[in-house]
Formats: C-alpha cells, sequence, structure tokens
C-alpha cells in the first residue's frame, strides 16, 4: 500500500497524472528569437531564462545588460500603449517617470526612463495586436538602455509598422 501511494504522489494527486507544466514565462522565453535578438544587440552573449511571471522572459548577457520581455496574454491596441504617469517618491520628494512616444515602432510605442538612476526604464508597443512590454536595465545610465529596449521590441514584435 505504500508503494502504490508514493507512486500515486510521484504522479501527482491520487487518481491524477503528473504533468510537467513549464516554468512561467517558459512559453515567452520559446517565442524570443534569442540569437537574433543577441545578434540585433551586438552582444557577446544573451541567455534567456523564465522571469517567474506567467508572460514574462529574462534576458541577461552576465555583464549588466538586463531585459525582461513581457507578451500578455489578449488583444492589444494602440490606444493601449499609454503611460500610467508613475511616480517615484524619495525622502519625500516625487519623481515623475516622464514618458516619451516612440515613433515607427508597431502601432504605438512609449519608453519611459526612471528618473532617479537613470539606470532602468519601460518600453510598452503594440505590434499586429500583441502588447510587447520590455524592461531594460544596465550597471551605467545612458541612451543605449532606451535603444536596447527599441531593438528589443523590434525584433520579438516582427519589426516596424
Amino acid at each position: 500500500a505504500m508503494i502504490a501511494m508514493l507512486g500515486a504522489a510521484a504522479k501527482g494527486l491520487p487518481g491524477g497524472e503528473f504533468t510537467d507544466s513549464a516554468a512561467p514565462g517558459q512559453e515567452t522565453c520559446d517565442r524570443i528569437p534569442v540569437e537574433a535578438l543577441r545578434e540585433a544587440l551586438a552582444l557577446p552573449e544573451l541567455n534567456a531564462s523564465p522571469a517567474g511571471v506567467a508572460t514574462a522572459c529574462a534576458l541577461a548577457d552576465g555583464s549588466g545588460v538586463n531585459l525582461t520581455v513581457e507578451l500578455p496574454e489578449g488583444e492589444a491596441t494602440p490606444e493601449q500603449v499609454t503611460a500610467s504617469g508613475r511616480t517615484t517618491t524619495i525622502d519625500g520628494k516625487d519623481y515623475e517617470w516622464v514618458p516619451e512616444p516612440i515613433s515607427g515602432l508597431g502601432g504605438a510605442a512609449i519608453w519611459t526612463l526612471d528618473p532617479v538612476s537613470g539606470r532602468t526604464g519601460e518600453l510598452v508597443a503594440v505590434f499586429d495586436g500583441q502588447l510587447v512590454r520590455v524592461s531594460s536595465s544596465a550597471n551605467d545610465p545612458g541612451d543605449e538602455i532606451k535603444e536596447r529596449a527599441i531593438t528589443t521590441a523590434r525584433v520579438v514584435g516582427g519589426g516596424d509598422q
């Protein structure tokens, strides 16, 4: 009886079969052409791993370049690409994340940069009904953070529209 219980436990709940479900985010990682993206970003390496969120994949080069790509389910429209007007508060002072429209990328695209560190930002774009959200960060502040996010969205989303 004990062996039967162990066998049932190994297969999942009693009476059910064990299903090998992928880690949250693996499906998104599978949809990203990682090698083409690595080449487009001119990085020596780029590793993809599930980000622990059902629709997100983390990409890193091992030297401080970090990207997270989210591909939420459902139909998206260019009208949905709006900045939330988010604010970071430090020592009682508010810092606004100012949205910057990016022309020529998908049906609509907006970039916001962390106003405090300047080392992280988020790009939201729509490509043929697919919302693409790219968070980009690096050790040093600079325009390359935004450029990496734009390149990533272009590669993942399928180009310009």
